[in-house]
This record gives structure tokens, C-alpha cells and sequence, in this order.
């Protein structure tokens, strides 16, 4: 898979509550060394709308700050592909650095 590193958005889609298909939540938006999140004024405008993570993202207008030391919202980071694909290869690593005893898998 080749990847471009030139993207300055993306677009973050949400399944809302009830519906069929999801909608556009917002965009991320590089900024210097940062991806910040902005939910649409469409969004915003639905009856339905909700909050990705309230305590990271609250629903409200304009670029919403990052908490300290995060580079992009950490509840978009970990619901991204490349996040998942981490967890899950990381958890054999770490049980094979172990002191030799199996743990049952968490995931």
C-alpha cells in the first residue's frame, strides 16, 4: 500500500443512533505537527448529533484543543486502522517478553 504524506484532512464519519448509514462527523486538519478536529456546521445541525468521545471531544464549533502530549485526538488515534493493527500485533510481542507464563488474550 503506498501512502502519501502530502493530506492536510480527512474526513471523520460517525454511525449515529438508529441510522443505516453514517454521516460526516467533522474533519481533522494538519496543523504544524497536529491533527486537530472540527466538527461541520452540518453536523452540528442535526437533532441527532452526538459527541465521537465527550470528554476529548465535545460538541462544539471551531478547532477543539488537544489534551497535553497528544499530537491528534486520542479517541480518533484508536479507533483508526493502523492503531488497531498495532494493539493487536503488539499483544503476542509483549506476552512472548514475558517471564515465559501465557496470559489469556484480552482481545
Amino acid at each position: 500500500m503506498i501512502s502519501k504524506d502530502d493530506y492536510k484532512e480527512a474526513y471523520v464519519w460517525i454511525w449515529l443512533p438508529g441510522e443505516t448509514k453514517p454521516v460526516v462527523a467533522g474533519v481533522l486538519e494538519r496543523v504544524g505537527n497536529q491533527l486537530l478536529f472540527n466538527y461541520g456546521r452540518s453536523y452540528l445541525a442535526r437533532e441527532n448529533a452526538i459527541s465521537i468521545y465527550e470528554p476529548e471531544l465535545p460538541l462544539q464549533a471551531g478547532d477543539i484543543p488537544l489534551a497535553d502530549g497528544l499530537s491528534m485526538p486520542g479517541c480518533i488515534r484508536d479507533a483508526s486502522p493502523r492503531c488497531l493493527g498495532e494493539t493487536c500485533s503488539d499483544q503476542p510481542r509483549a506476552q512472548r517478553q514475558g517471564e515465559g507464563s501465557r496470559q489469556p488474550r484480552s482481545w
